[in-house]
């Protein structure tokens, strides 16, 4: 199978810094963008997509997503591909904390945060991964489906997040999938679904740059960070 990704990460039109950071394999992305095209070898491969958003404005939010990032890079640089899931599953719970301490500690109470959402691709199998708000959506056959639960809330009119990198009690969602020939996914934080529709999203899910140009000309209002995944 192949796998062609294509990975872009823009601080919008408003925003005046970049929160948003992107590890995709073993590159970390901001203000930046990166595309490659590979055979999966047989017996798999660790192919981590994943954005995180620093939550907290002022609050350094960028270092929260960039220790996120940093965090994950060097476990998953680690891992075998043929790891047990259920070993899997719990090493990345327990990375979670290892990370989130590490946020809990240089935030020392300023309250940074960030959000953690993505895609692993994980010898023969894959697995989605969220906690926060971001999302990740798979095309299938046409059909596209929201494959993350948000975590958060209303209040006073604003979605407040819930469960994230930066809090106490933080979980990892982690939800094995199949990959079947054709699959795209896309992986993103709110800057590109708040301001693009999902029919728009679905349209153009094999090209994040095309995405990022639909989500600027809307207003551009947020950090925006999309991974497109296509799998033939």
């Amino acid at each position: 199978m192949k796998l062609t990704y294509h990975a872009i990460s823009h601080r919008g039109l408003v925003r005046a810094n970049n929160e948003d950071t992107i590890l995709v394999g073993n590159q970390i992305l901001r203000d930046n963008s990166d595309s490659f095209s590979f055979d999966i070898p047989e017996g798999g491969i660790v192919f981590p997509a994943i954005v995180c958003d620093g939550v907290g404005g002022n609050a350094r939010g960028e270092e929260a997503s960039m220790t996120a990032c940093e965090g994950f890079r060097s476990f998953f640089e680690k891992l075998s591909p043929d790891i047990d899931q259920n070993e899997l599953i719990m090493e990345l719970k327990g990375e979670m904390q290892r990370v989130n301490e590490s946020i809990l500690t240089e935030a020392a109470g300023c309250g940074m945060a960030s959000t953690l959402t993505g895609l692993l691709v994980c010898g023969e199998n894959a697995y989605v991964l969220n906690a926060g708000d971001s999302r990740v959506y798979r095309l299938r056959y046409d059909n596209l489906k929201l494959m993350t639960r948000e975590h958060t809330m209303e209040s006073g009119g604003r979605r407040v997040i819930t469960n994230c990198l930066g809090m106490p009690n933080v979980t990892l969602d982690i939800t094995p999938t199949a990959i079947v020939p054709g699959d795209v996914f896309v992986v993103c934080s709110d800057g590109l679904f708040d301001m693009v529709s999902d029919p728009e999203i679905s349209d153009n899910a094999g090209s994040a740059e095309t995405l990022l140009s639909l989500a600027l000309n809307n207003g551009g209002y947020d950090n925006t960070s999309i991974i497109t995944l296509r799998f033939d």
